[in-house]
């Protein structure tokens, strides 16, 4: 009962902050639940356009991997990938198409070799990434035309996150599967290589989403007409 009287007065109080901010600027709290990669390569470049254009909207970010439930957990708005999506909320895609790639130093690749094929993976040292929250270690996922494959990589380090990885990568422990946009200044600098390029195309993007409801308070309006004019921007 308690789990469904929540989002209720949640409403409630939304709907009231609103009838007391007719006529001018959003004001109240707007609460925020993002991923690291999404807070960092989307969130943080927006702080200072944000608070230009709505002074009065405090924003209470959470930065957490795992996948959580905004409504019980007392959040307005989430990101995810779009695979990651829930069939009850409205979602808006921001930013491109994430692209990950496996990528290692030249020191490893000196030492072990480079793949030539995802199953080649299985006799690399792989850097194991599991998300916050969850037992397993996520697989590796590659695409070439119709063609996938699925990777189940093992290796002696197992991370929850993804800058964790990056720095091994770094120091040469093995290969990682990394964001492109984390990886970006390193590969540009011959620090590390991309590996299987042709099997990494770019996947699905971020998404800016929150749970469908009566009432969909003017913060939530504000912040997600804010993130549309910026995707717009740059398109």
């Amino acid at each position: 009962m308690h789990a469904r009287i929540k989002p209720a007065f949640g409403e409630i109080n939304a709907a009231v902050t609103d009838l007391g901010n007719l006529g001018g600027s959003p004001t109240g709290t707007l609460r925020l639940h993002l991923p690291r990669l999404a807070a960092r390569v989307f969130l943080e470049p927006l702080f200072g356009r944000f608070r230009s254009a709505y002074p009065d909207i405090v924003l209470d970010v959470t930065v957490d991997d795992a996948l959580v439930n905004i409504v019980e957990h007392g959040f307005d708005l989430g990101m995810r990938l779009t695979e990651e999506l829930d069939n009850d909320v409205v979602a808006l895609p921001v930013g491109p198409p994430m692209r990950y790639v496996a990528v290692a130093s030249p020191a490893y690749l000196a030492e072990c070799g480079a793949p030539s094929k995802p199953p080649d993976l299985l006799t690399h040292r792989c850097i194991s990434w599991r998300q916050h929250g969850s037992g397993g270690v996520g697989k590796w996922e590659f695409r070439k035309g119709r063609r996938t494959h699925s990777v189940a990589v093992e290796g002696t380090l197992v991370v929850s996150e993804r800058n964790l990885a990056l720095s091994a990568a770094l120091q040469g422990v093995g290969i990682a599967f990394i964001a492109q946009q984390l990886a970006a200044p390193f590969i540009a600098d011959g620090l590390l290589i991309v590996l299987l390029d042709d099997w990494s195309p770019p996947r699905s993007c971020w998404n800016v989403y929150y749970h469908k409801q009566h009432h969909t308070p003017r913060t939530v309006r504000a912040f997600l007409d804010f993130v549309d004019s910026v995707r717009k921007s740059t398109e």
